[in-house]
């Protein structure tokens, strides 16, 4: 039996495709972020940048899941920081 060109160029094509959605189909989930500047000033002055990142709603419980570890309902600052140390260190 013979295979010509095309036949081996098609099947290559083939299994291309097949290893790129496999490999798709292991990628991560995705995070979307809104994210605000407001430069700040002072009489004319530029002082700072100011940021905000709103976090999509189903990172965000992921995210605070098991946080609250006295039950309360309230995250205080030590437990957001640790939060935002992990996130920070996610950006790297």
């Amino acid at each position: 039996m013979q295979v010509s060109g095309k036949s081996v160029r098609c099947a290559g094509l083939a299994a291309t495709i097949l290893v790129c959605l496999t490999m798709a189909s292991r990628a991560h989930p995705h995070v979307w972020v809104t994210v605000e500047m407001t430069v700040l000033h002072d009489k004319g002055d530029l002082t700072a940048p100011q940021h905000k990142w709103t976090f999509d709603e189903y990172y965000t419980m992921t995210a605070l899941e098991g946080l609250n570890k006295n039950h309360d309902g309230a995250y205080d600052g030590k437990q957001l920081a640790e939060l935002a140390k992990v996130n920070f260190d996610g950006l790297k």
